[in-house]
């Protein structure tokens, strides 16, 4: 089962970090390609998530930066901007548009594989088919005959 917590970044939200982070498998940052001062946190939010997560120091931990808003025309990071920092901090990244539907699919298929990358074959349960919450299972056709 894949869950995720969306905090936005708020502030309310940092001193219940524990409890939200505990016995996270994966993370994914998401900053507004037209906000720089989104982009200049995330190294911020790493340690930050790191630390709550007792993975201090953890380099391997999988992570995914998300650029979103990449269908505005007033961007301010660039792409190779946010790649060279993912690069330094061996992190996935990936560009989005929430507005347009734009690899948002992709970007939590991404995640979802770098997370399961992580466990023993052992544990995976491959009977279960992968389904985004907001897709409904096929109703089976009942024969009245």
């Amino acid at each position: 089962m894949l869950q995720i917590w969306d905090t936005a970044g708020q502030e309310r939200f940092q001193g219940l970090g524990t409890t939200f982070y505990r016995g996270s498998d994966a993370s994914i940052f998401v900053y507004d390609v037209t906000r720089k001062d989104t982009f200049d946190v995330l190294g911020t939010w790493r340690d930050a998530f790191l630390i709550q997560t007792n993975q201090e120091g953890n380099t391997k931990f999988p992570m995914l930066i998300i650029g979103n808003k990449i269908d505005r025309q007033d961007r301010t990071v660039t792409t190779d901007m946010a790649k060279e920092f993912c690069s330094k901090n061996s992190i996935e990244y990936i560009e989005c548009s929430a507005k347009d539907s734009i690899n948002v699919a992709k970007a939590f298929e991404t995640m979802a594989r770098i997370a399961i990358a992580r466990i023993a074959p052992e544990d995976i349960n491959f009977d279960t088919p992968i389904r985004l919450k907001d897709e409904e299972p096929k109703k089976k056709e009942v024969c009245e005959c």
